[in-house]
């Protein structure tokens, strides 16, 4: 996909509110997908996990850019399960 493609992919997305995925953040900085996806797992770069995908927040991404602060709020734990009960 070219970079113009996913210029306009990541306009799209940024549009309907939803997040980019790491190959739109790759396009932008001119890192590897796999280096993208160690920088959020490190916190290095703004992102959330969902799943066993990486989601990045377009306007955090763009104040990372920037030098500006951001932070992604965390994800809740999980609820501890009762003693004694299996799943």
């Amino acid at each position: 996909m070219s970079h113009e493609d996913l210029a306009a992919e990541r306009a799209s997305l940024e549009a309907a509110g939803k997040n980019w995925e790491a190959r739109h953040v790759t396009d932008l900085v001119n890192l590897s997908e796999l280096t993208v996806k160690r920088m959020a797992r490190k916190g290095t770069i703004p992102a959330v996990k969902v799943g066993r995908k990486w989601e990045f927040p377009p306007a955090k991404v763009r104040a990372w850019l920037s030098g500006e602060p951001w932070e992604v709020a965390p994800r809740p734990r999980p609820r501890p399960r009762p003693p004694g009960k299996s799943k």
